[in-house]
């Protein structure tokens, strides 16, 4: 493989790899979004089968990822204890 052509090659994998960081924020950033707007929905008295209806998804995935950081936080107080 020519140098200027392995060159080419890292440029492009120095590329991907900075879209790919950029894009996983991005996804953290709207997952959080979903849960906080969910989590209000959830609040105002609408249940989680409403809630799935109108995104698409099963009343069991709108209850994971409200509960989502509940459970984190869980792992997190066990952890600390040991």
């Amino acid at each position: 493989m020519s140098t200027s052509r392995e060159a080419e090659i890292v440029a492009e994998l120095r590329a991907a790899h900075a879209a790919a960081a950029e894009h996983t924020e991005r996804l953290a950033e709207a997952r959080q979004r979903r849960r906080e707007l969910a989590a209000q929905l959830h609040d105002a008295g609408h249940p989680y089968k409403w809630i799935g209806e109108q995104i698409g998804v099963t009343a069991q995935a709108v209850e994971g990822f409200i509960k989502y950081q509940q459970r984190r936080q869980q792992l997190r107080e066990s952890g600390d204890a040991s």
